[in-house]
């Protein structure tokens, strides 16, 4: 890839300089627009992680009578996937930080476990959109008003 003698790409300035490694990073890499958001996002996830374990332990010493497949299902079921989201987050942190650190090329192509972030935030919202039109079903009634709203809530999806 080539970027002539001066090209930006993702917000990175690339500057030519010789041919076996065409990019310097003049003068310091800025971490703070890169970097630093990606730390703070992440260490904020895991912090919001923890209060959501928090409320699943205590919805589980609460509401033992609910069915079992909201139990386990649904509030379990997100727990998982919340923990695999987080695990992913950590892993893409320590993938900019540690392993790849100082190498600002490591920001010009997204890691898997960044892509399955995005996997896992669709099927959590799903599930949560699910139980709210559940909810709504069932204060409201009319059969034909679950369909539509499972239909427009794929429109909600992040």
């Amino acid at each position: 890839m080539t970027l002539g003698n001066y090209g930006v790409k993702l917000g990175i300035t690339f500057k030519s300089s010789s041919p076996q490694f065409p990019y310097t990073f003049a003068p310091l890499m800025e971490v703070d627009f890169t970097l630093g958001f990606i730390d703070i996002g992440v260490l904020v996830s895991g912090i919001l992680f923890g209060i959501f374990t928090m409320q699943v332990y205590i919805y589980h010493r609460s509401f033992s009578e609910d069915p079992g497949w909201i139990k386990y299902g649904l509030v379990n079921g997100m727990w998982l996937l919340e923990l695999a989201h987080t695990i992913c987050e950590f892993d893409a942190l320590y993938n900019f930080s540690v392993s790849h650190y100082g190498d600002p090329t490591v920001f010009l192509v997204y890691p898997i476990p960044f892509v399955a972030v995005t996997l896992f935030d669709a099927l959590i919202a799903t599930l949560a959109q699910g139980n709210f039109t559940y909810r709504i079903a069932k204060l409201t009634g009319p059969p034909m008003l679950f369909p539509s709203s499972v239909a427009s809530s794929w429109f909600a999806i992040p």
